[in-house]
C-alpha cells in the first residue's frame, strides 16, 4: 500500500490545475521538466548535505532554477557562533543566490557576558539593516532575532522601525522564541512552535548530527 502525504498548500496546487513531480537531489541529475517550485522537507539538507554537495549535476541545475527565478536571499544568523552546520553545506547548493553571515558568541549560557553579547548583536544588526535596504535580496531572514530582543540585547524598537521602513519587496522572516508583542502586532504571518517532549531536557540527550546541527 502507497501512502502519500500532502501539505495544505500542495492541495491548493493540485485544485488549481498544478501537478506534483516527485526527484531526488542525491541521485537525480536535475530538477522534475517544467518544474516551477522546488521543496525539501524540514532536516533533510541538514541530514544529507555531504551527499548533495557532492552531486554536482543537480548543484548546477539548482543554481541555475535559482537564478531563472531571480531570488535572493540574506540570513544573518544572530545567535549561532562559527562552528560547523550542515545548514550551511546545503546553502552552497545555492550560492550566490543565498548570503550566511554567523555572528553569533554562540549560546548566551556559554559566553556569560551580556556585554559581549550585546556588542556582537549590534555589529549583527548594523549588517543585517544595511543588506535589508540594499536592494539586491528579495528574503532577508533574521535568524534567533526573538532570542537577541527577548534579552535586551538589541532594542526593540530598531528593529520594528526597519520593518516599517523596509523596501515593499522584500520579505522578512524573524525566528526564535519569545517574539516580542510589537513584532508580533505588525506580522503579517505567526507561527508559535510549542514542545512536548524534548531529548536533552527529559533524557539529557544532546544535539545529534544531522538533526539539530
Amino acid at each position: 500500500m502507497e501512502i502519500t502525504i500532502i501539505r495544505t498548500h500542495w492541495m491548493s496546487l493540485l485544485i488549481k490545475g498544478g501537478g506534483i513531480s516527485f526527484f531526488s537531489p542525491l541521485s537525480d541529475s536535475q530538477l522534475p521538466e517544467g518544474c516551477d517550485w522546488a521543496y525539501l522537507p524540514g532536516g533533510y539538507p541538514e541530514l544529507h548535505a555531504k551527499k548533495l554537495s557532492a552531486n554536482k549535476a543537480m548543484r548546477r541545475c539548482v543554481k541555475s532554477f535559482a537564478a531563472f527565478g531571480k531570488v535572493s536571499v540574506f540570513i544573518m544568523q544572530f545567535m549561532k557562533g562559527k562552528w560547523k552546520a550542515g545548514e550551511r553545506k546545503s546553502f552552497d547548493l545555492l550560492t550566490p543566490y543565498i548570503e550566511v553571515v554567523s555572528m553569533g558568541d554562540g549560546f548566551t549560557w556559554d559566553t556569560e557576558n551580556s556585554e559581549q553579547d550585546r556588542e556582537t548583536a549590534q555589529k549583527a544588526w548594523e549588517i543585517t539593516h544595511k543588506k535589508l535596504n540594499s536592494g539586491k535580496y528579495k528574503m532577508v531572514v533574521l535568524d534567533e532575532i526573538n532570542c537577541v530582543l527577548h534579552y535586551n540585547f538589541l532594542a526593540k524598537k530598531d528593529l520594528i522601525h526597519a520593518l516599517h521602513n523596509k523596501p515593499p519587496d522584500v520579505h522578512v522572516v524573524c525566528t526564535g522564541r519569545n517574539a516580542p508583542r510589537e513584532l508580533i502586532e505588525i506580522a503579517d504571518l505567526v507561527t508559535e512552535m510549542r514542545c512536548v517532549k524534548h531529548p536533552f531536557k527529559e533524557q539529557g540527550i544532546p544535539a545529534q548530527k544531522g538533526i539539530e546541527f
